[in-house]
């Protein structure tokens, strides 16, 4: 399982399986009390909704309206971006299905986003808000605006 924690100022410190669970599967011997399950996960795979090595995102607030409030993330072995509803993920719920896919989306207009490692934004209220930089394994850098 690939998994995203929500560790908010109170859950620092916070036990969350490691090495005992990976999301909310056991690999190895038995958790301790008062894990803290993650907010999403995803399981190991080639499939639409897996992958293999989990790159935490954002919360999107800038103009492209589809992507407003939505949580993005992605897996960078297989390249897939996805994303929920901020307003979805709460501690003590684990969402793990239901992503919308947004490599179609967030088409460069050169090169191609095939292995996304990082996620970042620059609040530029010129132009209309936050601009989305995706950082690719090969060293590209992508900045999504509205077509």
């Amino acid at each position: 399982m690939e998994e995203i924690n929500l560790i908010r100022p109170s859950d620092i410190g916070g036990n969350y399986g490691w090495p005992f669970r990976e999301g909310t599967q056991t690999v190895t011997g038995s958790a301790p009390a008062g894990v803290i399950n993650p907010v999403l996960q995803y399981r190991f795979g080639t499939g639409p909704m897996q992958g293999q090595a989990v790159v935490a995102g954002l919360v999107y607030t800038g103009p492209f309206t589809p992507l407003n409030g939505q949580y993005l993330f992605a897996d960078e072995v297989t390249g897939s971006i996805w994303s929920v509803p901020y307003s979805s993920i709460q501690q003590g719920t684990t969402i793990e299905a239901g992503f919308t896919a947004r490599n179609a989306d967030l088409v460069p207009l050169a090169g191609a986003i095939d292995r996304p490692i990082a996620f970042g934004f620059y609040p530029a209220a010129s132009y209309g808000g936050p601009i989305l930089y995706i950082l690719d394994a090969d060293g590209e850098l992508f900045r999504m605006r509205q077509r």
